[in-house]
């Protein structure tokens, strides 16, 4: 789809009269007949980039990005009503069969795909016209003001499982909780999540095995207790009381069991996947025995050591995924909200290495204090704790986060663009910061994996690299 002008594309009158009238007045008639539902999310399918392993670059798929669990969920909710479901990706929406309408179009949204998610809006009004439409995800859950040049949709703010089934089972939808009315801007509650999620089925696997690159992704567990900076999670511990929750071991398991055959790996895409020392325990007792597809998980550096790492390598985890984000401490604690030591991280990397998994460092580059010396403290951590797999991206702050408050308050420019899932450097956005130019930040962007590897040749780096 071409880049969004919205100024420059306006949908006609009569045609928003007709949304507004439809949207704001009409109720959910339900009856015997089967309802529709497209399913909306903003993962590329199969999207490709280059990590940098040992021995060089490496092609991989990130699989994770064409399958999305939130939607899945939803997808069997609606399937176990007796109703039909697509779920699809923004850029695949061309493939679709347009002789096909759609009863409900939903669409799950990202701060970083948001001029997509506007082209997307601009498309489907044309090509869907008697669809209603609702807007959920982080994005429209946390900016719903941002939204206001299309006034067709319907915004729910928060999870939406609850609200959808209240609106196949007949209820007024407009009038549930979590339903974004401009006018109200007292009122605008959340939208109550489960917070038994057993209660909830197990994902509809939309994708074929191809089509995931054989890899089977589960969310154990929602949310975080954790509070970083330039995490969205802490706007929803403000949203919501005990915000965190976990699926019982069981269920989990059960969930694996049953979709084991034909993967050839798992990720538990939890945020931290041992935060809860027992309920990792008693998964791990549990997957040793009755799973067998090697895993990965995500970890708080500070929460690493000998016991749970034991138990990790026993029941197939082949790889440990932590966040370094910056190599100043200061940093991490003050600007971050991240208070592991450079002693913390660099234990954690040695320890997982010696029970012969692999690790994987995050890092993020370009946030609004960082000058030539702090990104290279970046590099000089990553070259001490020498991870397997490393993944690094430029600071994008996402709208009502600390770090996006920061940023707005040192006066530094972060357009929100869809490059967050491009890993080529033309298409990257590169913030001009008080501390480096945005070329020097480019130059450390395209050489990040090779100065971490390699020997040093530019002579600034050199010379401040140990």
């Amino acid at each position: 789809m071409a880049e969004l002008k919205i100024e420059r594309e306006i949908i006609q009158l009569n045609r928003k009269q007709m949304w507004l009238l439809k949207n704001q007045t009409e109720e959910t008639k339900m009856n015997n007949t089967i309802q529709t539902f497209l399913l909306l999310h903003p993962y590329p399918p199969k999207s490709k980039g280059l990590i940098f392993v040992k021995g060089g670059h490496k092609q991989f798929h990130r699989g994770h990005e064409g399958f999305h669990y939130g939607l899945a969920v939803m997808g069997s909710i609606i399937i176990n009503s007796g109703n039909s479901v697509d779920i699809v990706g923004y850029s695949d929406l061309n493939q679709l069969k347009f002789d096909k309408q759609f009863d409900w179009i939903f669409i799950s949204t990202f701060s970083n795909q948001y001029s997509l998610i506007c082209d997307t809006l601009l498309f489907i009004s044309k090509k869907f016209p008697d669809s209603k439409v609702i807007l959920g995800g982080v994005h429209a859950s946390f900016a719903p003001e941002t939204f206001k040049d299309f006034p067709y949709y319907i915004l729910v703010r928060g999870e939406g499982e609850i609200f959808l089934k209240k609106l196949i089972d007949g209820k007024d939808y407009l009038q549930l909780p979590g339903v974004f009315k401009k006018e109200d801007k007292i009122k605008n509650e959340f939208a109550p999540i489960v917070r038994d999620l057993d209660s909830l089925p197990y994902a509809f696997r939309y994708m074929s095995l191809e089509q995931c690159n054989h890899r089977l992704d589960i969310v154990a567990q929602r949310g975080c207790i954790y509070n970083c900076s330039y995490c969205i999670n802490m706007l929803y511990h403000k949203a919501y009381k005990n915000y965190k929750r976990s699926r019982t071991p069981e269920n989990v398991i059960k969930e694996i069991e049953n979709l084991q055959k034909g993967y050839d790996h798992l990720v538990f895409v939890d945020d931290d996947f041992l935060e809860d020392k027992e309920w990792s325990k008693e998964l791990l007792e549990k997957y040793s025995k009755r799973c067998n597809l090697p895993f990965i998980i995500k970890v708080r550096p500070k929460l690493v050591n000998k016991e749970m790492l034991g138990m990790l390598k026993e029941a197939g985890c082949y790889r440990v995924q932590m966040g370094i984000e910056h190599g100043d401490y200061e940093t991490r604690k003050k600007i971050l909200y991240r208070d592991e030591t450079d002693e913390e991280i660099i234990n954690a990397f040695k320890l997982v290495k010696e029970f012969g998994i692999q690790t994987f460092s995050y890092n993020i580059l370009g946030l609004p204090d960082d000058n030539e010396e702090s990104i290279l403290k970046i590099i000089e951590l990553n070259r001490q704790v020498k991870p397997d797999h490393i993944y690094y991206t430029i600071f994008q702050p996402y709208p009502r986060t600390r770090l996006g408050e920061y940023a707005i308050e040192k006066g530094v420019e972060y357009p929100i663009t869809e490059s967050y899932f491009r890993w080529n450097a033309e298409l990257r956005y590169f913030p001009e910061l008080p501390g480096i130019s945005k070329e020097r930040l480019r130059y450390y962007f395209d050489n990040f994996e090779s100065l971490i590897r390699q020997p040093i040749k530019d002579k600034y780096s050199k010379k401040h690299l140990k």
